[in-house]
């Protein structure tokens, strides 16, 4: 299926950068992807710090514990679901 001798041979150049900058308007998308990425994170500190000073400083164990796991499952499940549904045999 995959020949080994082939798959990693290839010759590495800056032609698509250069192409990709210079035919292209690349850096409008790039500037507004930063822009999001710096509102969002701005948002998630503002909600997100209160919140973790309150459970410090009041000794909050099993609500920090909580709000711990409620954030890690949806990191776990989605990996456990993309795994099962490709090599988990269907049965229709």
């Amino acid at each position: 299926m995959l020949n080994m001798k082939y798959l990693l041979k290839f010759d590495a150049t800056n032609r698509n950068y250069k192409e990709l900058f210079s035919n292209y308007s690349f850096l409008k998308p790039i500037f507004n992807s930063f822009i999001i990425a710096l509102i969002s994170t701005t948002f998630s500190l503002v909600l997100a710090l209160p919140a973790s000073y309150g459970i410090a400083r009041f000794g909050m164990k099993r609500t920090s514990l909580f709000l711990l796991v409620v954030r890690m499952i949806p990191a776990i499940t989605f990996p456990c679901t993309v795994v099962c549904n490709l090599y988990l045999p269907r049965h229709n």
